[in-house]
């Protein structure tokens, strides 16, 4: 048990899911969110199925960690990434896109379609936006003349990494709402009783406490991340190798040119193949 919760958090898929993504849980999902995004809105209900399906056979399936329907009629998604990948920057935006299309009827009009959220949320940084400086960024369909097409898709990204490191130099408070929902995230166990002092985060933590005690739900979890911590070594073993095979390659075919030129200038051989 011990090992197990070393290696378990409020991140870890199986958790987050059993925390903000179950009916009941409406209260502090939505103080999470309204944390991030600052906006005002009401958590109306919480969806329980994992997956957004396609409108055919063989669409790809997308599992999810949150889906939730807001008071407005507006639909979000709260996905946690604990990991790096290449394909992020592409598998993003097919979250809200799918969404936004599925939430269509025959003879509907598209002006009245409701608004979609997807909100990303990093254990540490996405490297795609580890040079940029904002740690809360809002991406939207935009013109090269920064127009937006339309406000009813919206990907918002956290990265906690960037939070904490604020954080520890004095530049966001630890008693904030993003600097405590940051730490619940990160660490629940180091937020002390005098800190608890909107109903949420109590909420939260001792939701999170009641699921670690569940043994048969802490197991999966710890099984999960297994899983997945060995699918992301797998693919970036198999990423390097390309990397390395790509160099070779390169390599090669620059020593050829090279060659050829020192031929068209008859240079002696055997200072070339040297």
């Amino acid at each position: 048990m011990d090992k197990d919760l070393k290696e378990i958090g409020p991140l870890d898929d199986v958790i987050f899911k059993n925390l903000f993504g179950k009916p009941g849980n409406e209260r502090i999902l939505e103080g999470l969110i309204k944390a991030f995004l600052d906006i005002n809105l009401k958590v109306e209900r919480v969806i329980e199925d994992d997956t957004i399906s396609g409108a055919y056979a063989n669409t790809k399936k997308f599992k999810i960690d949150v889906f939730a329907e807001l008071e407005d009629g507006s639909k979000i998604d709260v996905e946690v990434q604990n990991y790096n990948d290449s394909n992020l920057k592409d598998r993003i935006p097919a979250y809200p896109s799918r969404m936004y299309s599925n939430d269509f009827e025959v003879g509907d009009e598209y002006r009245k379609a409701n608004k979609v959220i997807s909100l990303w949320i990093f254990k540490d940084v996405f490297s795609e936006l580890k040079k940029e400086e904002e740690y809360i960024s809002q991406w939207q369909w935009k013109s090269s003349t920064q127009k937006v097409l339309t406000d009813k898709l919206e990907i918002d990204i956290v990265e906690l990494g960037k939070i904490k490191k604020l954080m520890e130099a004095g530049k966001i408070s630890k008693r904030s709402k993003v600097g405590m929902w940051t730490r619940i995230l990160l660490n629940p166990e180091e937020i002390g009783e005098e800190e608890m002092d909107e109903k949420e985060y109590r909420e939260t933590i001792e939701k999170y406490h009641e699921i670690i005690r569940n043994e048969g739900l802490l197991d999966r979890a710890f099984r999960e991340k297994m899983k997945k911590r060995e699918r992301y070594w797998q693919l970036k073993d198999a990423r390097d190798e390309g990397l390395v095979i790509g160099k070779e390659e390169g390599r090669r075919e620059q020593q050829i040119e090279i060659a050829k030129k020192m031929l068209e200038r008859q240079i002696d051989m055997n200072i070339i193949i040297e």
